[in-house]
């Protein structure tokens, strides 16, 4: 499959949008809590339940937290995974991948253009 220059820009956007997803978004918590989760399995007999139930407060404050703890804390860590899944979607299912990058690219989009104006509208 050839890529052309559209189809760079709208993976490039659509892996960006997933990395806020799985990074940062609020929609995206659930996913982090059970993959944080998954990750300290096993290690969180004594101090992390004390903490609370928040997963990703055992994270913040773990000095060593497991692998997986630490990759979704690092937005460039994850964007590396966003990406290469991207990649593979690309390459393996084009047809069902296309339109769900779209969607993906258009909601990058648009939190950018909300984000300028929201700047633009605390500068007035």
């Amino acid at each position: 499959m050839q890529v052309t220059s559209e189809t760079f820009a709208v993976d490039a956007l659509a892996a960006a949008r997933l990395t806020r997803l799985l990074h940062q978004d609020k929609i995206g918590a659930p996913a982090r809590a059970t993959i944080i989760r998954l990750a300290y399995r096993g290690r969180l007999a004594d101090p992390w339940k004390q903490l609370g139930d928040d997963p990703e407060v055992w994270a913040a404050l773990d000095p060593r937290p497991p692998f997986w703890a630490e990759m979704l804390r690092c937005r460039w860590c994850v964007s590396v995974w966003a990406g290469g899944l991207v990649a593979a979607l690309r390459w393996a299912v084009p047809a069902v991948w296309s339109p769900v990058a779209r969607a993906l690219a258009a909601s990058q989009i648009a939190g950018m253009a909300g984000a300028v104006d929201d700047r633009m509208a605390a500068d007035r």
